[in-house]
């Protein structure tokens, strides 16, 4: 009896412990925790789980191969711990994040150390952990299985050693619209809303549509534009988008199947409804028109079984193969919103969008207006940088649809379809875009996505040449993401020199305020900056392109006084100069008169009364102490803005300050004696923003008229050999330096190698000069005078 109540008593402890631990469970997502709350009835089963040293290797593709079971609340196999079956296979716990996901938790830690040179070898031995997944933003070590992952991962990121380390979370990706995309320019009403009759009945508002026709009168893409599209996958040939269309890459599958094979498997036909309305093929006679038909497809493949750092890596590898845009409709429904679920993609976005790369992601079809619910933007569009593009979607009507999220994390958003059938009676998919050809697909309907309006087996469109490669069941944020996409690849197509920064700026500026909503400094919350307008954005492209175009012509050197001109600028716009770039270069320098003009007169405006290395002397009055300013910059930063139609451009110029421009000169060797027919070599060691040509060399041989220029060349350096014995000066000049002399000069006296009365022995002679400037010769125990005469001086 005794042993028994023992018993109990430590089963009652572990009990308790646990479920404190349970209830206290959290991870560290970058500086961000989050809270893991275990689901007691539930288990995931990872099949054929790789065994290596006894600790599971990388899981590629989790989701293909887990199943999840239902558990006995009181097994002892529900613990929070991953562990291994008498099968081989994994038992996996099941958590409920902060964030109402439910996640699966892998026996491996996802990491990036901050010091890349971090002793990783002696850390993993402590923890027994294997490195089974490395690349450029993160690292996958496996842990033992009953390993304590959780803890582990919170103990490492706590040492501060690391940006992030957590323990790897599956979740599946949501897709944001489980629909299609098929044929006829009439039914496009994003593309050309005319009020026309669509297919079920509906008719919309003439112009909420996105002005397509109008811009493809100035350009329809061009062929050097690519846009990646991160998604279910692309149909290798289809008659709307075949092969030479498309940027297909070997290892550009990030999902199940073969991973050179971006193309789509099973019904998936999400990727091809997204690239179908970017880049369908126009003027062919059948299908539908591509916003940008004569750009290129990338097709990169995530599905359902890809995890987050997959996710990541498709980022990074449309970035790496020449992507200058990337289009995601998915996402993961956080609706804590978390703005860092995944460090791994936030951090992909971000390289990808320092490396000139325009992105952008899908708001997520959370909300439902009619219902009072204004929904959350899913991660990864809610992630925090400025040049990120979030889309939302409006209806046929101008007004947001029922189902984009209401957030300030909208930037813009595009026509879509206006609800769901289970939202709004009779609404239901109504965009068009390519379909897998054959019976797969959104055509026929599969079962997935009847909603009550449309039916498993129903055909749409049901006739037309190749009609079953085609759709009119699309919509959700899905579609209005590739719309934005197809956008931008039109405004790089006219200016392929946009930044994703200025993308950002011509989107929020040309889009239309509509919908009747209260737009605060130009946005809402409902339509961020406004529905997006193709024909005034590609025009501001140009603009922007032309605007580019300027240039500062004028002095490199910033004189006591100096004019500067704007060049290039175009008509009807408008100009503003402005100066300093530091404190020091405020006070020193002003703009004379009207900064508004295509030239302005730059002047020195702080009066300076000594210069002694880096600190100026300088008095505002007379009557003021001497008050050192120490000062380190030595430029300073002129700048022309020029405007038009509401956009800018900035050209700026750096300016040396008048002392940067005299050179400094440094000899082969410091005598100032040169043997006749001995090269020497002197280097500027100074005017480093100086243009090589401009840096003039002279090599003048004195005369009794005066100097002799002999020699000229150009450049940071220059060799000389004289073959005549006389006085000579080197100098060099900064001939670019505007502010007056900016030269350097020294006089070299050569003298011979084989003297008058004198036998050469060897030309290891040792010179020198005595008090009366006479140079004298010392060879064999006598002296001799540069004449030939012998003296006795000693």
């Amino acid at each position: 009896m005794r042993q028994f109540s023992y018993l109990l008593l430590c089963l009652m402890t572990i009990f308790l412990t646990f479920n404190i631990r349970a209830a206290n469970m959290f991870y560290y997502a970058g500086s961000d925790k989050y809270t893991l709350t275990l689901i007691p009835n539930k288990r995931a089963i990872l099949r054929d789980a790789i065994t290596m040293n006894g600790n599971e290797n990388y899981i590629e593709r989790t989701g293909a191969r887990l199943r999840i079971i239902d558990v006995n609340r009181n097994q002892t196999e529900n613990t929070i711990n991953v562990l291994k079956l008498e099968t081989g296979e994994l038992s996996l716990p099941i958590f409920s994040a902060n964030n109402g996901m439910e996640v699966v938790l892998l026996p491996e830690i996802v990491l990036k150390p901050t010091d890349p040179l971090l002793d990783m070898a002696s850390i993993s031995k402590k923890y027994h952990m294997t490195l089974s997944r490395s690349s450029r933003l993160y690292q996958i070590y496996s842990v033992p299985t009953n390993s304590d992952v959780i803890s582990i991962a919170n103990e490492l990121f706590e040492t501060g050693e690391y940006d992030f380390a957590y323990p790897n979370l599956f979740c599946p990706i949501d897709k944001f619209a489980h629909i299609p995309n098929d044929q006829y320019f009439s039914m496009q009403i994003d593309c050309h809303n005319t009020g026309q009759v669509m297919y079920n009945g509906h008719t919309g508002t003439p112009d909420a549509d996105i002005n397509a026709p109008e811009a493809w009168d100035i350009t329809r893409g061009t062929w050097n534009i690519i846009v990646a599209v991160i998604d279910e996958g692309i149909t290798l040939d289809h008659p709307d988008l075949p092969l030479w269309r498309q940027q297909r890459l070997m290892g550009s599958n990030f999902g199940s199947g073969d991973t050179n094979n971006p193309s789509p498997t099973g019904n998936d036909n999400h990727g091809n409804a997204c690239a179908g309305v970017i880049g369908a093929t126009m003027d062919n006679n059948e299908g539908i028109a591509g916003i940008a038909p004569q750009c290129r497809i990338m097709p990169v493949r995530v599905d359902n079984t890809s995890s987050p750092n997959d996710v990541a890596d498709a980022i990074l590898f449309a970035m790496d193969n020449g992507a200058n845009v990337i289009s995601c409709s998915l996402g993961y429904s956080n609706s804590d919103g978390a703005t860092n679920l995944y460090p791994v993609i936030k951090n992909a976005i971000d390289t990808a969008i320092a490396h000139g790369v325009v992105v952008l992601f899908a708001a997520g079809n959370t909300a439902n207006h009619v219902g009072n619910d204004d929904g959350y933007v899913t991660f990864p569009a809610n992630v925090e940088n400025p040049y990120l593009i979030t889309v939302g979607a409006s209806d046929r009507y101008d007004s947001i649809a029922n189902y984009s999220p209401k957030s300030e994390l909208i930037d813009v958003v595009a026509p879509s379809h206006r609800a769901y059938a289970t939202q709004i009676s009779g609404e239901t998919f109504e965009m068009w875009s390519i379909d897998i050809p054959g019976p797969y697909g959104y055509n026929p309907i599969p079962y997935f996505m009847e909603d009550g309006v449309l039916w498993e087996g129903i055909e749409l469109p049901r006739a037309g040449m190749n009609y079953r490669a085609y759709t009119g069941c699309f919509g959700g944020t899905s579609h209005a993401c590739p719309v934005v996409a197809g956008v931008v690849a039109l405004m790089l197509s006219v200016n392929p020199n946009l930044t994703p920064a200025e993308v950002c700026d011509v989107l929020k500026k040309t889009s239309a305020q509509v919908g009747g909503y209260t737009y605060t400094n130009g946005k809402s919350e409902e339509m961020g900056y406004g529905r997006v307008d193709a024909y005034a954005a590609v025009l501001a492209a140009i603009t922007l392109s032309h605007l580019s175009q300027i240039e500062i012509e004028g002095g490199t050197y910033a004189c006591d006084s100096s004019y500067y001109y704007v060049r290039n600028v175009p008509e009807g716009a408008t100009i503003q100069w402005s100066i300093g770039r530091s404190y020091f270069s405020a006070l020193r320098y002003k703009i004379e008169g009207d900064n508004h003009r295509d030239s302005v007169l730059l002047v020195y405006d702080m009066p300076i009364k000594d210069l002694i290395g880096d600190t100026i002397r300088g008095h505002i009055s007379p009557h003021e102490p001497f008050v050192p300013i120490s000062i380190n910059d030595t430029t300073v930063e002129l700048s022309v803005r020029v405007s038009k139609d509401g956009l800018s451009y900035t050209k700026r110029k750096t300016l040396y300050s008048p002392n940067m421009g005299t050179p400094l000169v440094l000899p082969s060797d410091t005598s100032n004696h040169w043997v006749r027919n001995t090269e020497r070599t002197f280097t500027v060691t100074n005017c480093f923003e100086a243009q090589d040509s401009s840096l003039l060399w002279t090599v003048s041989r004195m005369t009794n008229l005066g100097p002799l220029p002999i020699y000229q060349t150009t450049g940071r350096a220059m060799s000389y050999t004289p073959t005549i014995v006389a006085d000579y000066d080197i100098s060099v000049t900064n001939t670019e330096k505007t502010c007056g002399s900016a030269s350097w000069n020294e006089e070299y006296v050569v003298v011979p190698i084989q003297m008058k009365g004198v036998r050469k022995q060897n030309e290891d002679t040792a010179i020198k000069v005595l008090r009366d400037g006479q140079l004298y010769i010392r060879r064999e125990g006598k002296t001799y005078r540069l004449d030939g005469s012998i003296t006795t001086c000693q």
